[in-house]
């Protein structure tokens, strides 16, 4: 009777109704009255209804970002693409990389560091390493020329003793960025949900407390604010215990951004952006390892320092 006379919206909460819940939960949902068993799930549902609501009355925060080009996943395997390569998916977003070269010897890794500042970070590139800490194939702090062609020979080397057959097109000579904060951000392709954003604190708090936090792409600002909110490590983020906080507003546009290159480039199917390095004033990708539709042709780098 309340529905018939009046514009609002109901939902049902039983407490201990019994034969009479029933009954009457058939008959309400029957009518499109949605029923809950407890109050908690109630406000969880009238919540989701108000963010839907929410969206789609602010739809100009998204951008632009079209979303007529959701695909059903393809049945090819993903393909892993490497470093520097993926780092120009990033630049074409304007997302920050360091300046690096690609070395294939010890002379020439001295060189691109002599160019690019000291300290610099070396990292392998190969295809047949997508996780290039547990091979040692990442050196940080490398402070002088001999350094960088002693790290060069011996890199190789311990790569080779774990992965004989590894195929090692170079290694990065990265520069160094300076201290700050380590987050997480990432994207993936659902087979259900379509294209999803992740975003957490990096280092530990991703490997052992798992402290991340999802949404379905594309995302507004609202989505990308709440996702900073959500964790709990944001105290962190804001800045606690007297200390100063790092770029929240810069991080909202990474998260955002994230979500327009996932929604643009059909071809991407997972891309990881860890670590992330927060500043008090802007922010820097480290590493970035992105799969692409294996069918997909896509561009290949040049060999000129970035």
């Amino acid at each position: 009777d309340l529905i018939k006379h009046s514009p609002i919206s109901v939902a049902v909460s039983y407490l201990g109704g019994g034969n009479e819940e029933k009954k009457a939960r058939i008959k309400m949902l029957e009518m499109g009255i949605p029923v809950f068993n407890t109050p908690n799930r109630a406000i969880r549902g009238i919540g989701a209804v108000v963010s839907w609501a929410g969206f789609h009355r602010n739809k100009k925060d998204l951008q632009a970002i079209p979303i007529t080009n959701r695909r059903a996943p393809s049945p090819r395997a993903a393909k892993f693409v490497l470093e520097p390569d993926a780092v120009e998916y990033l630049r074409e977003y304007h997302l920050d990389y360091p300046a690096y070269g690609i070395a294939k010897s010890p002379e020439e890794a001295a060189c691109i560091a002599d160019r690019i500042g000291y300290p610099v970070v070396l990292k392998v590139v190969s295809p047949d390493i997508l996780h290039k800490s547990d091979v040692g194939g990442v050196t940080t702090g490398l402070q002088k020329n001999q350094s960088v062609k002693q790290e060069f020979s011996e890199m190789i080397s311990r790569i080779g003793s774990k992965i004989p057959n590894a195929s090692i097109d170079g290694l990065m000579v990265c520069e160094e960025a300076p201290p700050g904060l380590e987050v997480i951000v990432g994207a993936k392709e659902d087979a259900v949900f379509g294209s999803s954003i992740m975003f957490g604190l990096g280092g530990i708090f991703t490997e052992l407390f798992r402290d991340v936090t999802f949404r379905i792409a594309p995302l507004g600002r609202q989505d990308a604010e709440d996702m900073i909110w959500e964790i709990n490590g944001y105290p962190l983020i804001k800045g606690a215990r007297g200390k100063s906080g790092y770029d929240v507003q810069c991080l909202i546009e990474l998260i955002l951004c994230v979500s327009k290159l996932i929604t643009e480039r059909p071809e991407i199917k997972e891309l990881d952006l860890n670590p992330v390095r927060l500043f008090k004033i802007g922010l820097r990708v480290l590493d970035v390892r992105l799969f692409v539709d294996n069918g997909v042709n896509y561009g290949k780098r040049n060999s000129q320092d970035k």
